[in-house]
C-alpha cells in the first residue's frame, strides 16, 4: 500500500529489491500501489479494478480489489483463471454492456447495469462505472479503471412499483414518493404532502398542496422540464424526466418525475398522474464514484505528500464540502508528526496557512482518532471547549462542525485527515463514513 517516507515522495510499502530513490520499476510500483489500494480500495465502498487492452482490442483482467469476493462471490485468481466474467452476465443484459463497451473504446466514460449470476448461483444487479484511458501515441484506448456497485436492492425495489394498486400506496409510502394529478382544463395540480416537501423541503407546513411547484426547479432545468411536459401532453403521453431543485433553506435536491397523460374518446389531453422520486443519494452516489475515479487516475501524478493531500481534501471538498482541511503525518519510527496541508476559509477564499504543528509528539486529539478511530463532533456552541485541538488559519472563529479520520497503511496508523465547516451541524454520520471509505 502507499506510505511516505521522508523524502516527502509516495513509495510502496513492503517493497522488496526496489530503489526508493527512482527508477522504472518504482514508478510503475508507485503506479500500482496508489491506484490498486491507496484510493480505490480505501474510496470504494463495492470494488473497483483496472482492465489493459490490446492493439487487437483483447481486454485483460489488470487488477481488481479484494471487495469484489463480496460482491460476486470470486476472487481476483479465479477471475484471471478459468472464470469468465461475460458469461456470467445475464443473456438479456450482454447487447447493452457491448454497446457500452463500444463507446467505452472510443474514449467515453460509461456507467452500466446488468444482472451478474454469483459463484453461489445468486443473480445480482451490478452497477459500473467505467473511465478509459486513453493513448495519444496508439490513438487508442489502452486502459480501463472502474468501480462497481451491487444495486440488487434498489432494483427489486423498482420492481415492486409495477404490482397491484395497493402494493403501488404501500411501497410510495415506504420509498417516499410524491404524488400528483394535473387537470388540463383548469390548470390545477392536486397533490400530497409528500410531494411538497420534495420540491419545496421539509419546511413546507404553509405551503398549499396547490403550490405551483415550477418556482422551485432549477432555473437551468425549468425549460427542458416544461418541453417534456408539453411534448407529453402534445403527443407523447409519458412524461419522464430528472431535475434539480432548490428548497426553501436554499439545499439543492435531484428529482426524477414520471407522468401519464389521460385522454377522452377523441383523443383530447384531460388529465396528467404522476409520481415523483428524490434521487439525490442516487445522483451523489454516480458523482461520488466519478470523483473516486478521477481522483485515483490523478494521483498517479502526485510526486509529494503534500500534493497527495491536496488531491485527497479537494475530492473531500467535491463530495462533502468544507471551510477548513489539514493533514498531519506520524512517523511511527520516531513518534512524532507534521503537518502537511492547512486550509482555511479566509475572507472567503480557501487560502493554506501555516501551522506550529511540526515535529511534535501527537496531540491527545490525534492520539484518540490514532487508536479508537474516526470521529464527528457537532458543536451546539462554537466556543465549546474541545481537548487537543490544534489552532489553525483563523483563530478568532471556531468549527462548528468537525470530522477526524485516520489514514492508515494496512493496520498502521501513518496520518490524520480533519475537514472542518462554520456552519452548525453541517456534517452527518452518514458523511463521516463518505470520508472513512
Amino acid at each position: 500500500m502507499l506510505q511516505f517516507d521522508h523524502s516527502s515522495k509516495p513509495v510502496r510499502a513492503g517493497l522488496e529489491g526496489a530503489n526508493a530513490e527512482g527508477g522504472s520499476r518504482d514508478v510503475e510500483d508507485l503506479r500500482t500501489s496508489e491506484l490498486q489500494h491507496r484510493l480505490i480500495s480505501q474510496l470504494i465502498t463495492a470494488y473497483s479494478f483496472a482492465y489493459t487492452i490490446d492493439a487487437d482490442r483483447n481486454i485483460s483482467l489488470e487488477w481488481i480489489t479484494p471487495g469484489v469476493k463480496d460482491v460476486i462471490g470470486f476472487t481476483e485468481d479465479e477471475l484471471k483463471g478459468d472464470v469468465s466474467f461475460r458469461s456470467r452476465v445475464h443473456p438479456e443484459d450482454r447487447k447493452s454492456q457491448q454497446d457500452a463497451l463500444d463507446q467505452i473504446l472510443t474514449g467515453k466514460p460509461e456507467t452500466m447495469e446488468f444482472r451478474f449470476l454469483t459463484k453461489s448461483g445468486e443473480q445480482r444487479w451490478l452497477q459500473c462505472y467505467n473511465r478509459p484511458e486513453w493513448s495519444s501515441a496508439e490513438n487508442r484506448v489502452v486502459r480501463i479503471v472502474g468501480a462497481t456497485q451491487d444495486i440488487t436492492d434498489r432494483k427489486r425495489a423498482e420492481e415492486e412499483l409495477q404490482s397491484t394498486a395497493e402494493r403501488l400506496r404501500l411501497a410510495m409510502d415506504v420509498a417516499r414518493l410524491g404524488k400528483w394529478e394535473w387537470d388540463l382544463f383548469t390548470n390545477k395540480v392536486r397533490s400530497n404532502r409528500r410531494l411538497i416537501a420534495l420540491f419545496c423541503g421539509v419546511d413546507s407546513q404553509g405551503l398549499s398542496a396547490e403550490t405551483d411547484f415550477r418556482k422551485f426547479i432549477h432555473p437551468e432545468d425549468a425549460p427542458r422540464v416544461g418541453e417534456a411536459v408539453r411534448l407529453a401532453v402534445d403527443a407523447a403521453d409519458h412524461y419522464h424526466e430528472t431535475f434539480r431543485v432548490i428548497w426553501l433553506d436554499g439545499s439543492l435536491h435531484w428529482l426524477e418525475g414520471r407522468g401519464s397523460v389521460f385522454r377522452d374518446a377523441s383523443g383530447k389531453p384531460q388529465r396528467m398522474v404522476g409520481v415523483t422520486a428524490d434521487i439525490t443519494e442516487r445522483k451523489n452516489f454516480e458523482r461520488r464514484i466519478q470523483t473516486q475515479a478521477f481522483l485515483a487516475h490523478e494521483l498517479n501524478k502526485a510526486e509529494t505528500v503534500k500534493v497527495a493531500s491536496q488531491m485527497i481534501t479537494d475530492a473531500a471538498n467535491e463530495l462533502i464540502g468544507w471551510d477548513a482541511a489539514l493533514m498531519i503525518m506520524f512517523d511511527e519510527s520516531t513518534g512524532l508528526c507534521r503537518s502537511v496541508l492547512n486550509i482555511d476559509l479566509i475572507d472567503g477564499v480557501k487560502s493554506n496557512v501555516l501551522s506550529a504543528f511540526h515535529e511534535k509528539q501527537p496531540s491527545s486529539r490525534m492520539r484518540k482518532t490514532m487508536e479508537q478511530g474516526s470521529e464527528l463532533i457537532l458543536r451546539n456552541d462554537p466556543a465549546e471547549f474541545i481537548e487537543g485541538l490544534t489552532t489553525f488559519g483563523n483563530a478568532t472563529r471556531r468549527s462548528a462542525a468537525l470530522m477526524f479520520v485516520p489514514v492508515r497503511d494496512g493496520k498502521t496508523t501513518v496520518a490524520m485527515l480533519s475537514i472542518q465547516s462554520y456552519k452548525p451541524n453541517a456534517y452527518t454520520q452518514t458523511d463521516l463514513e463518505t470520508l472513512e471509505a
